[in-house]
């Protein structure tokens, strides 16, 4: 038997060729920010002189206000000087070593009063008291009342002081006219 032998069937297939497109490797695109870049410069300093403006101070006087009350003159005729007027005190209203007789209050006097002047003050503190006469020695104060007669010389020797009240009362110690 014949051994026939075929020869090897050789089966060559066509290489296969696998292409792939390309790969792409596409990054993205480096984007490089950098900050931007500050461009300083030196202020300009533009310095003008301050406008100094001096006006001169408004001055505003007004005239002193001045209040003087005049003298109380009284002036009768163009002719004859001003006319003095002095505020009577007990001191100027004082009659030395004369009485005023009569018109006594009850009690007629009153004793041991220091001074004069504590004999006026006494007779302020009476309602109807218009005069007084203090005898001094004995520190005897008499008070009189409206009908009190005009001063009078002293006849006994006992230095008496008198006051009327009135006189103390008169606006000007020179209008004051004494009981008649």
């Amino acid at each position: 038997p014949k051994e026939v032998t075929e020869p090897p069937k050789v089966v060559t297939e066509p290489p296969k060729v696998v292409t792939e497109p390309p790969k792409e490797v596409t990054e993205p695109p480096k984007v490089v920010t950098e900050p931007p870049k500050e461009v300083t410069e030196p202020p300009q300093v533009v310095t003008e002189p301050p406008k100094v403006v001096t006006e001169p101070p408004k001055e505003v006087t007004e005239p002193a206000k001045v209040v003087t009350e005049p003298p109380k003159v009284v002036t009768a005729a163009p002719t004859e000087p001003p006319k003095i007027c002095t505020k009577p005190t007990v001191n100027s209203c004082r009659y030395f070593n004369k009485v005023l007789p009569g018109a006594q209050l009850s009690p007629g006097y009153y004793n041991s009063l220091a001074n004069f002047q504590a004999c006026v003050t006494k007779c302020e503190g009476l309602e109807l008291c218009r005069a007084i006469v203090f005898i001094p020695n004995i520190n005897r104060c008499y008070v009189k009342g409206d009908a009190y007669l005009p001063v009078a010389p002293e006849t006994r020797d006992r230095n008496p002081s008198s006051l009327e009240m009135s006189c103390l009362e008169a606006e000007c110690i020179e209008d004051f006219v004494p009981k008649a």
